[in-house]
């Protein structure tokens, strides 16, 4: 809960920061560009088509997952989100007075928002990392793996997430619901590792009775149902998958969207990838590109 709190209280201030910079610029430069009358009523509505756009895109790409997220990762959604809707408004100013309007105002506000939004990010996930005690974890593993890959996969998530766990248990599935509740006594939080679908059912189920934080790795019914829809059919509700994958319309927008921005972030930082090639090849010998097979 607290730290919800913390990041919601971030959330706010990242709110605050990139909307007020943009109305700031907007109000004193870009406004008298764009409305000749109902000067104030255009910049209020722009501010908040300006808004829209940023929360939408910060939900889009998860720009506010600041606890489990690398600072740099946050940072970029953020900029994606706010980068963009600044262009559109500055778009809109220039369609509206008719010709190019001065960029680097807006320039300039991108910039402040981008150091500022840096600075958000890392003082509360510092914040977190040194004031806030991680959950004590029980750590459940199914029978289809075995105990070392179960402590395996435990040091990968403590290396980067240490500030949210730490798994004092790991036990196999292979309990009753009394031995469970006991060892839930001890623990705030629960991950369930490969736990067979025969148990994994219960045992969610009490960690939900006890109000546990509860993490599990999904099966392929889990990821099927993502891409399923509600049907009421009788009396009887159903789920109805709709091989979303095989439909191109719902993403024909955010793929333009990705491929645009991934364009432009290639080019901008090519010099960049170029140095941080060469020194893998001087550090190590590469290989540059990392690859591995996702499910």
């Amino acid at each position: 809960m607290e730290n919800k709190n913390i990041t919601n209280m971030a959330k706010m201030i990242l709110y605050i920061w990139n909307v007020g910079l943009f109305a700031l610029v907007w109000v004193f430069y870009y406004n008298t560009y764009t409305f000749q009358s109902f000067l104030n009523l255009g910049a209020i509505m722009s501010c908040i088509i300006y808004t829209f756009i940023y929360y939408s895109l910060c939900n889009l790409y998860q720009a506010f997952r600041i606890a489990s997220t690398e600072i740099t990762d946050t940072a970029f959604s953020q900029t994606i989100a706010f980068g963009i809707a600044d262009l559109i408004l500055y778009v809109e100013c220039c369609l509206i007075y008719n010709q190019y309007v001065n960029i680097w105002p807006g320039v300039a506000t991108v910039l402040a928002q981008i150091v500022g939004t840096t600075v958000i990010i890392h003082v509360t996930k510092r914040y977190m990392v040194t004031h806030i005690a991680p959950r004590k974890t029980l750590l459940l593993y199914g029978k289809h793996v075995t105990r070392e890959d179960a402590e395996f996969f435990v040091q990968r998530l403590m290396k980067k997430y240490n500030h949210l766990f730490d798994v004092t248990r790991i036990e196999f599935d292979r309990m009753s619901r009394e031995e469970l509740s006991m060892l839930l006594a001890d623990c705030e939080a629960v991950l369930l590792y490969e736990v067979s679908n025969d148990v994994r059912g219960k045992f969610m189920k009490l960690c939900t009775e006890q109000k546990k934080v509860l993490y599990f790795t999904p099966k392929i019914e889990d990821i099927l149902c993502q891409g399923s829809v509600e049907k009421n059919l009788l009396d009887t509700p159903l789920m109805k998958y709709e091989y979303q994958y095989d439909s191109k319309r719902g993403y024909i927008g955010k793929r333009a969207l990705d491929l645009f921005i991934s364009s432009f972030a290639l080019i901008v930082l090519a010099p960049v990838m170029l140095i941080t090639a060469i020194a893998i090849k001087v550090e190590d010998g590469g290989p540059i590109f990392f690859k591995q097979r996702r499910c």
